[in-house]
């Protein structure tokens, strides 16, 4: 029987063709119709009519071992998309035994293998692979080569901007770029970019964070929505910390929106999540504790550690905010804990952050002020540079004012005010002036509080916050000489 036009159901037809032992055509009506299933994200249809064509080809010794493997290699990604890690690893690792000896071949399905590692916050197993790729490439020429490598690098910086290593993770986008640029591999060079400008904001520099616009259009020229759907959360989360929310919310519904249409419900449960901290901050607590459990409830099924924490933490913050403090910390431990089982250590000193925060929302100004502290101690050179510095010093004021101390406070205060202003961070500022118009009162400057409460006022109804934590304005008596309840 003759291979028949796109219009005849391929999928049944391979199905037909597998039952009658007719192994030619049941290979590659199933291969077509995968093929469509998979470009129209139907991952779960797709993963079945690629392990119908390998079912196929098992019958099939005379097909070339190259050809195989490229229906490995798409089984593959369509379980990957659809969360099936485990499933997904078996099926590149049969890919990569059927081309030992194709360099440029096998270093793209180390690449493939360290995306699952990374997916579940094994970072340092996906460095291994990304490493074994590049070496597997090395001295190879010609441009595909040079395509590769480029797509091997970029996952290196991104592994290491997760890590918290962010001025490795610049060096290596930069190198990307311009390798990604010399061998034409768009996709290489969109990756690098919107990394890049992830690396420039955790590092506070906003003003160097200019490449994520040409990162989306070459997204969009290649017609990649995984791609799309990951730069618009990126914008989202820039936009956030500028204090433009509603562009922010925008940003992660049009990124979810896009993950969504690709299948893979675990990245897109991180718009869902990023949504619920906006929601949060603006103090609809309800709403944002529904968004962070459905985004909780997916990762948790994924068994997606660094996700698990994320949410975990928000739902830290948020009880804290509500004066739920015993199940705050009960959620930051667990939080902490994910982290340091995937090596996530700049997001598990965001939580450190939040619980100093915590503390002095309880009115625990001693352990709040040695856990800032604490945290400056480890960063070290980097303090100045410390996302977090704003909030940490705001931290340190408040318990400085809790203790009576308003000139520590005003000073501590002052520079949170500063950290925030150079982040262009207007919730920061907004919660910042709050604070020092407390401290302007209790010195008796009626004028310079209100002053403060205006400015504070105007920037907190621009962001749609309804409320804030409310800080307690005396320690608790057990925490002046730093000891924990």
């Amino acid at each position: 029987m003759g291979r028949l036009g796109p219009e005849v159901d391929a999928e049944l037809l391979s199905m037909h063709f597998l039952h009658a032992q007719r192994y030619d055509e049941a290979w590659h009506h199933a291969r077509v119709a995968g093929n469509r299933a998979r470009d129209r994200y139907a991952n779960v249809e797709a993963e079945v009519l690629f392990e119908r064509a390998l079912a196929a080809a098992r019958r099939m010794p005379h097909l070339e071992g190259a050809e195989v493997a490229s229906v490995w290699e798409s089984l593959g990604d369509v379980r990957e998309r659809a969360g099936r890690y485990d499933r997904a690893t078996r099926a590149y690792r049969e890919a990569r035994r059927l081309v030992r000896g194709q360099p440029v071949t096998e270093a793209g399905l180390c690449l493939k293998e360290a995306w699952l590692p990374e997916r579940r916050g094994r970072h340092a197993e996906a460095v291994r692979w990304i490493r074994r790729g590049l070496g597997v490439l090395e001295g190879r020429p010609g441009a595909e080569a040079a395509g590769v490598r480029a797509q091997l690098s970029v996952w290196y910086a991104a592994v290491r901007q997760i890590q918290g290593r962010h001025h490795e993770a610049v060096t290596w986008c930069e190198r990307t770029v311009t390798e990604a640029r010399r061998s034409g591999e768009r996709g290489a060079e969109a990756h690098a970019l919107f990394i890049l400008d992830w690396a420039w904001v955790s590092l506070g520099r906003f003003d160097l964070a200019t490449h994520s616009e040409r990162a989306l259009a070459l997204y969009v020229e290649l017609g990649d929505l995984g791609g799309e759907a990951v730069v618009l959360n990126n914008l989202g989360g820039f936009a956030y910390f500028r204090g433009q929310w509603d562009e922010a919310v925008t940003y992660y519904e049009r990124g979810r929106d896009a993950r969504l249409r690709t299948g893979d419900d675990i990245e897109a449960a991180t718009g869902t999540c990023n949504i619920g901290e906006v929601l949060a901050d603006q103090g609809h607590h309800d709403e944002a504790e529904s968004c962070l459990l459905d985004a909780l409830r997916v990762w948790r099924a994924a068994r997606y550690r660094p996700g698990i924490g994320y949410a975990r933490s928000l739902m830290g913050r948020l009880a804290a905010r509500r004066g739920r403090f015993v199940e705050a910390h009960e959620q930051f431990e667990a939080a902490k804990a994910e982290y340091a089982a995937v090596g996530i250590a700049g997001d598990a000193r965001t939580v450190d952050a939040w619980i100093a925060e915590c503390l002095v929302l309880e009115g625990r100004a001693g352990p709040a002020l040695a856990a800032v502290d604490a945290i400056e101690h480890d960063a070290g050179a980097e303090w100045a540079e410390t996302g977090e510095r704003a909030l940490l010093e705001r931290v340190r004021g408040l318990a400085f004012a809790q203790l009576g101390d308003t000139d520590a406070a005003r000073g501590a205060l002052t520079m949170s005010l500063a950290a925030g202003e150079e982040r262009a961070a207007d919730y920061e500022v907004a919660l910042t002036q709050g604070a020092l118009a407390r401290v302007a009162r209790l010195e008796g400057d009626a004028v310079g509080a209100t002053r403060l409460e205006k400015q504070s006022d105007a920037t907190l109804r621009r962001l749609g916050v309804k409320s804030v934590p409310v800080v307690p304005d005396h320690p608790e008596r057990d925490s002046v000489d730093g000891a924990a309840r």
